[in-house]
């Protein structure tokens, strides 16, 4: 994939989540883990968010079988624990 160079602001929201795997989960609170400037279409793609994730917010290196990551437009991606459906995280683009 080649860089676009078009640089945006964005946020890594984190999760106070409530539940189990048996009756599911609810979040409860959400907290603001840092905010980033990185080239925009790094985050068009799964791939590209993960890479993302791996570079600024997981202490060990996460692979795609362990996170499910539902990009819902250019502003706003999910991310979920694969394993469990547990909510983990959104990233929202701040602005371009």
């Amino acid at each position: 994939m080649k860089k676009s160079n078009l640089s945006a602001k964005v946020s890594i929201i984190t999760y106070d989540v409530w539940g189990n795997n048996k009756d599911g989960y609810e979040v409860n609170d959400k907290f603001r883990y840092g905010t980033f400037k990185t080239d925009i279409s790094l985050l068009d793609t799964e791939k590209g968010v993960l890479n993302f994730l791996n570079e600024v917010f997981f202490n060990k290196k996460v692979s795609e079988k362990q996170i499910d990551i539902e990009l819902v437009d250019e502003n706003i991606t999910y991310v979920s624990d694969a394993k469990n459906g547990k909510p983990l995280l959104e990233i929202i683009v701040e602005r371009h």
